[in-house]
């Protein structure tokens, strides 16, 4: 009886891990979506954002989230307005550690400190027109490391026309 009972428990917890294993590599709400598609659905979020919540750790959240922005100007003068922005949002600096663009799409990964906390962020910016769509993920720079490459996946997952 021991035996049958400890073989039903070592099943029951590799189905349990095998689950949980699917459910962690699975894809996000919205992979692979048009992003025209999904004006409509960003019009009526919350603060016109579309948020996807990725991993919750240490009482901050990893997510993406999708805007759209009316935007006439260029994907540089995008990056260059972005940059002073950053200059404003991180208290203790921020550094790129990579970075994208052509005249269609721009990406940009930093890391930096406000509120005395490290964060990671990978964005990635299409321009269709006027409209400026902006797909950022973040998260605690600790939590990257867990996430971020599913994270990046997603960002870069969005299509164009």
């Amino acid at each position: 009886m021991k035996t049958k009972a400890k073989l039903a428990v070592v099943t029951l917890l590799a189905i349990c891990a095998f689950s949980m294993l699917n459910a962690a590599g699975g894809d996000l709400p919205y992979y692979g979506s048009q992003l025209k598609d999904l004006d409509t659905l960003i019009e009526k979020a919350p603060g016109k954002t579309l948020f996807i919540k990725v991993d919750q750790a240490g009482g901050s959240s990893a997510s993406i989230n999708v805007q759209i922005h009316e935007f006439p100007g260029t994907i540089k003068e995008y990056m260059d307005l972005s940059k002073a922005q950053f200059a404003q949002f991180f208290e203790k600096g921020w550094k790129v550690l990579s970075e994208k663009q052509n005249e269609k799409e721009a990406s940009c990964e930093v890391v930096g400190t406000t509120k005395g906390k490290e964060y990671h962020s990978y964005s990635r910016a299409v321009k269709e027109g006027n409209k400026l769509y902006v797909i950022t993920a973040t998260a605690l720079h600790e939590q990257w490391g867990n996430v971020g490459e599913k994270m990046r996946r997603h960002v870069d997952a969005f299509k164009a026309k």
